[in-house]
C-alpha cells in the first residue's frame, strides 16, 4: 500500500495515479476488516449480540472517520490544486495509525488475564 501511495505522490501520468489509487482504496478495504473482526472466543462472556454490537460501533466509528478524512483530502486537493497534501495526508495516516493502534488497543497480557478470570 505504500508502495502505491508514493506512486500516486510521485506519478504524473494521470492513468497512474487512478490505478494507484484504486490500488490502495482495494488493499486498504481487503485487510481491514480481518484486522479488526473480534472473534468471540475472545470477549468474556460475550454473546453473538455483544459482539455484534462491538463491531458495529467500531465500524460506525471507522467509517466516520474515513468520511471525515476524505472531506479533508477534497478540501486540499480543491484548496492546492494537487494531490501532493491530500497523498502526503493519507501517508501520515499510514504512519500514525499503528502507533495509535499500538497505545489504544489492549495488549497480549490484558488479553490472557481476561481469559483466565
Amino acid at each position: 500500500m505504500a508502495v502505491t501511495t508514493f506512486a500516486m505522490l510521485f506519478a504524473t501520468n494521470d492513468f497512474v495515479i487512478l490505478a494507484c489509487s484504486f490500488l490502495t482504496g482495494g488493499i486498504f478495504a481487503t485487510w481491514f476488516a480481518f484486522i479488526f473482526s473480534i472473534p468471540k472466543e475472545e470477549l468474556k462472556e460475550a454473546t453473538t449480540q455483544i459482539v455484534t454490537w462491538a463491531m458495529s460501533t467500531f465500524w460506525v466509528c471507522t467509517f466516520v472517520l474515513a468520511t471525515i478524512n476524505s472531506q479533508l483530502i477534497g478540501w486540499s486537493v480543491d484548496l492546492t490544486g494537487g494531490f501532493t497534501v491530500g497523498f502526503t495526508y493519507v501517508f501520515a495516516l499510514m504512519v500514525v495509525s499503528p502507533v495509535v493502534a499500538l497505545i489504544i488497543f489492549p495488549k497480549e497480557i490484558v488479553k490472557e488475564e481476561l481469559r483466565t478470570k
